[in-house]
């Protein structure tokens, strides 16, 4: 056998090996246990939340693009009533936003726009540079409900540790 043949074969044997796990794999894995990719879907460049539970929801976004952003909730109904919920990520951090049950919504949409020095906003389409997740069975300190950001654009293993002092908790 020449060695060009062997090589193949030890790659052939060898590589599978390597490999298993590797496949088969929920889209939602590189996300905290409990935390799944459920009740979201990706509409005209927005993320959009599907708040079907009448409690108050826990979603965490993760920036996966090598650039810097604003992620953004519209408000469309008195806006000069709201604070606002921009907020910047930071590529490779996450944030977590909880969701109280809205009046009349269904759904709370988030887009994803980067902001020039001259200030022209250009909207990204969220699906290439957001993943997100909505953590299942999340339970909140007593008294706690509303719509807020829990944390803001940081590293996984702190913003767990922000979300777990806020007296949010949750399992799968």
């Amino acid at each position: 056998m020449n060695l060009s043949m062997k090589g193949f074969l030890t790659a052939f044997v060898i590589l599978p090996m390597f490999t298993i796990g590797c496949f088969g794999e929920r889209a939602d894995s590189d996300f905290p246990e409990g935390c799944v990719s459920d009740n979201l879907e990706y509409k005209d460049n927005n993320l959009i939340l599907n708040l079907s539970s009448p409690e108050q929801s826990l979603f965490l976004f993760h920036n996966i693009s090598d650039m810097n952003y604003w992620v953004d909730h519209p408000v469309t109904i008195d806006p000069g009533a709201s604070a606002g919920w921009a907020s910047t990520l930071n590529a490779g951090h996450w944030s977590a936003l909880t969701v109280g049950k809205m009046r009349d919504a269904e759904n709370f949409s988030i887009s994803c726009a980067t902001i020039a020095e001259n200030g022209k906003l250009t909207y990204l389409d969220c699906k290439d540079v957001l993943k997100a997740c909505s953590a299942e069975n999340v339970k909140f300190k007593s008294g706690d409900n509303g719509s807020y950001w829990v944390a803001e654009n940081q590293e996984l293993n702190t913003l767990l540790k922000t979300i777990k002092s806020s007296g949010a908790t949750w399992s799968d």
